[in-house]
């Protein structure tokens, strides 16, 4: 068994492995190579620092890292890591961080961070056995949003370009895929929700339905209601990824909205 880079490899080959691994998964994984395309270059995917594990040549594990300056930290994040079901319970994906955490060391990177579904629990220990700690815990959601009572009081739907997005404005803590750098590199649209003249709220989202980061500005009932009533004017059905579980409003707002709770992951951390 050989690791290595994925440098020299075939996105084509890439993509044929990840879907192979991840084909007995908790969720469903889109099978379009052009899906992929898209959210790893948006994720900022850097196959130098990406690795895999060969059995003859054949690429049978692998860990996916995108790498950027975040919160003034140099960091590699794990966008995806599978061993196909021939070759698991061989430690693959120990042996890869091995090689992967000595590399990433001499770069002067200072954290790995990943993400694994709660449930997923042989994955869970195989991160801790390597070092990795739990920092965060996140929800899921999608379907159809259920408006129910909604304040009457007027208020203005503002589509702006991306580049006139005030980022200030953004709250809370969102995962490496829905942070700025992420979202301002993948295919988005930017909405205000504007009352007497000032934003009173806003949400990111694409032409899917998945919504990159929402919130309101100051705590307030009626603006969560008339924010979830100005998504669902642009899409009724969405999918929200990784809302911060210590959020106790946000989750309740999407509860309340009859959005159903789809899978609960973990955010984690090793510190190089």
């Amino acid at each position: 068994m050989e690791i290595k880079t994925l440098e020299k490899v075939s996105f084509k080959a890439i993509v044929e492995c990840f879907l192979a691994a991840f084909s007995d998964y908790f969720v469903a994984m889109p099978q379009e190579t052009s899906y992929y395309e898209k959210r790893w270059k948006a994720a900022g995917v850097d196959w130098k620092y990406s690795y895999g594990a060969f059995d003859q040549d054949k690429l049978v594990a692998f860990i996916i890292h995108a790498v950027d300056y975040r919160q003034g930290k140099k960091k590699a994040y794990n966008t995806g890591t599978g061993v196909l079901p021939s070759h698991r319970g061989n430690k693959l994906i120990k042996r890869i961080y091995q090689k992967a955490m000595i590399d990433l060391a001499k770069a002067d990177f200072n954290q790995i961070e990943l993400e694994v579904i709660k449930e997923n629990i042989p994955a869970l220990r195989s991160y801790q056995s390597i070092g990795f700690e739990i920092s965060s815990s996140y929800k899921c959601y999608s379907g159809e949003i259920s408006l129910g009572d909604i304040s009457e009081q007027a208020f203005e739907l503002r589509e702006i370009d991306k580049g006139e997005f005030d980022w200030e404005l953004s709250q809370g803590k969102y995962s490496w895929d829905y942070q700025k750098p992420s979202l301002v590199s993948a295919d988005y649209k930017y909405y205000y929700l504007v009352v007497h003249g000032k934003p009173e709220s806003y949400f990111i989202i694409n032409a899917t339905g998945n919504i990159g980061q929402f919130d309101v500005l100051q705590e307030n009932d009626n603006a969560w209601k008339r924010l979830m009533k100005a998504i669902a004017s642009v899409s009724n059905t969405v999918k929200i990824i990784n809302v911060d579980e210590s959020n106790a409003s946000k989750v309740q707002i999407l509860e309340r909205h009859n959005l159903r709770n789809t899978v609960d992951q973990y955010e984690m951390l090793l510190r190089i």
